[in-house]
């Protein structure tokens, strides 16, 4: 089976490495998006799935868009496309070439979470469960005919860095499973029920900021989704400075309570006690400084130093 793979990030990177582990298809090229600037230094690196394909000396393409690239993909002859976190729409045109279809990895339970963030989209919404969907491109957003499927229980502490390794293993899976089935012909497809469809829209730059005002469920929710990377953060002036203190972790008892709201130092951590329970800050990094535990924050600023903005 002759397979162009497109992908990026490094999610799409292992699941690349683990195909070619197998030794049984031919990825005959892969496409990734145009190498960018990272890192403090701002320098050009390139992509995760680039450097899997030029360590394993296959050929490795970055347009702009794919569906510019028609005639190109056209010559590889491929029997099937297969995208992971590609993040474009493909056109028409660029759909009918291989000759199995085009298909695509996603990080939820489709029609759920269809969009660009699905796994912190989840963990924002304290989500019970999730999983992997295997399904055949059509020209609309992860609405295809789905392939393989495959559930996966969310622990009310787990964030998106742990999700994603868990998420990642159980893709693996799938990939080898959905190309044993379609290289068999025995495969079936089953149309998702679109009426039942959520979305899961790229994240910006507003739902880093945690809102000191909400429950302690919804910040905790949104810490871990973003977590370890990009990070939520809450706004705090100190010194007549205001300056982001990003919160890496938490943990909630939710017999600790108190009528009224309030911040406070629990057992040397910070904490918010409510009505609800109490929100522990286990970790956290005041801009410019390391990541450090609560109680090491507080050492060098009191709680009565500063106030959340």
């Amino acid at each position: 089976m002759r397979i162009v793979f497109f992908g990026t990030p490094q999610f799409s990177a292992h699941i690349l490495e683990d195909l070619l582990s197998l030794h049984a298809y031919d990825i005959v090229a892969v496409i990734s998006k145009p190498d960018a600037r990272c890192g403090r230094g701002r320098k050009i690196m390139p992509t995760p799935v680039k450097q899997v394909a030029v360590r394993h000396k296959i050929p490795v393409f970055q347009p702009e868009r794919a569906s510019s690239f028609l005639d190109r993909l056209e010559s590889f002859r491929a029997d099937l496309f297969l995208v992971v976190a590609y993040g474009e729409l493909f056109s028409p045109e660029l759909l009918q070439l291989p000759v199995l279809g085009c298909f695509n990895v996603h990080a939820s339970l489709l029609p759920a979470y269809r969009g660009a963030a699905p796994i912190q989209r989840a963990l924002m919404d304290g989500a019970h469960k999730t999983g992997i969907s295997i399904f055949r491109l059509n020209a609309h957003m992860d609405s295809g005919d789905l392939l393989w499927q495959k559930e996966y229980a969310i622990d009310s502490n787990m964030n998106a860095g742990r999700l994603t390794e868990r998420l990642l293993s159980l893709a693996q899976e799938g990939v080898k499973e959905s190309l044993a089935l379609l290289d068999s012909g025995n495969q079936r497809f089953i149309s998702q029920h679109h009426e039942e469809a959520t979305l899961a829209p790229k994240l910006k730059a507003k739902d880093r900021h945690l809102d000191p005002n909400q429950d302690v469920i919804w910040i905790h929710d949104h810490v871990r989704a973003l977590s370890p990377s990009p990070g939520a953060f809450f706004l705090i002036e100190c010194r007549d400075h205001v300056m982001r203190l990003k919160v890496l972790q938490t943990h909630i008892d939710a017999q600790l309570c108190d009528k009224q709201r309030r911040w406070q130092v629990l057992n040397g951590s910070l904490a918010l006690t409510t009505p609800s329970g109490t929100i522990f800050f286990d970790i956290v990094q005041l801009e410019g400084r390391a990541a450090m535990s609560s109680e090491e924050f507080l050492r060098g600023i009191p709680l009565h130093q500063f106030r959340f903005v």
